[in-house]
């Protein structure tokens, strides 16, 4: 029997099971910023831990299955980007998250898009297309490596925004508000950090 040597690179396939988790996720985004927007705090929360698991699944699964693959490489880290951005945006708007607190947060998350896009554009061979910009499955230019400290920052996040999502109600206790600064205050210290490391 011949052996068969075209089989596809399982790295270049797009709809695995893991990339649609994250896909999944990135649709919660909107829902949970106009839940926030809204003051529908236990819809958002219920939507920011469906979020939460499938961040967890997409990766155990991935790992565990071989079914890493570029898009996913990239697709994750956006994925966690758009809903943490959209959440500091809706929390600042119903008064939850100060300004200060949130243009920290959100400028490193838009500096890295920022930077990502312009590797992207300037990484082709030739002639630069919406399709082949968009085509992440036979041109992936760019990938992600987290480190242990932005993985930290991108954990307190997610703390912050699941606090105030559950804990609303006791704002303006002042041990609950020193709780929250001091969390605010740590988390904004790891993001200027990785602001000034990015090399």
């Amino acid at each position: 029997m011949k052996k068969r040597t075209n089989w596809p690179d399982p790295t270049k396939k797009v709809f695995t099971l893991p990339n649609i988790l994250t896909m999944s996720r990135i649709a919660t985004a909107p829902a949970i910023g106009y839940f926030i927007w809204n003051g529908m705090y236990n819809p958002a929360m219920a939507c920011f831990a469906y979020a939460a698991a499938t961040d967890f699944l997409d990766g155990f699964i991935a790992r565990r299955l071989n079914q890493e693959t570029d898009v996913g490489t990239m697709l994750d880290p956006i994925a966690d980007k758009l809903l943490l951005t959209t959440s500091f945006v809706a929390l600042f708007n119903v008064g939850l998250l100060p300004l200060w607190a949130t243009k920290i947060f959100i400028f490193r998350d838009l500096m890295l898009i920022g930077c990502g896009t312009t590797i992207r554009c300037i990484g082709f061979d030739g002639k630069l297309t919406w399709r082949k910009f968009l085509d992440l499955k036979n041109y992936p230019t760019i990938g992600f490596t987290p480190t242990y400290t932005g993985k930290c920052n991108t954990a307190l996040q997610c703390l912050i925004v699941a606090t105030h999502l559950t804990t609303n109600q006791l704002a303006g206790s002042p041990i609950y508000d020193w709780s929250i600064f001091g969390l605010h205050s740590v988390t904004a210290l790891t993001n200027m950090y990785l602001i000034i490391s990015v090399r």
